[in-house]
């Protein structure tokens, strides 16, 4: 999926979410995701101000966890690795 500006819709994660759950359901399997809180990965019960996107999905497969704030980079090692050799890398 694609937009203008380079970054994920709130739509596309809520279609995203409702084809996992009905995977998950074929499969006859329950999962956890875990994931971080941007804005564009709002709970399904706290829609986004004037959000007119695809229909919300009803997680009966799903359940989600998000990382507390400000958080992603300590508990995602490898990202803050990576995000230290780009840096490092720029700066010589």
């Amino acid at each position: 999926k694609s937009n203008k500006k380079p970054w994920m819709l709130s739509g596309i994660w809520y279609v995203f979410l409702g084809k996992l759950n009905e995977d998950m359901k074929a499969q006859g399997r329950y999962i956890a995701l875990i994931t971080d809180n941007a804005p564009t990965n709002p709970l399904p019960e706290k829609l986004p101000i004037e959000y007119t996107g695809p229909k919300l999905p009803i997680l009966d497969r799903v359940i989600l966890f998000y990382l507390p704030l400000n958080t992603t980079a300590w508990l995602q090692p490898l990202d803050a690795r990576i995000i230290r050799y780009l840096k490092a890398d720029y700066q010589q």
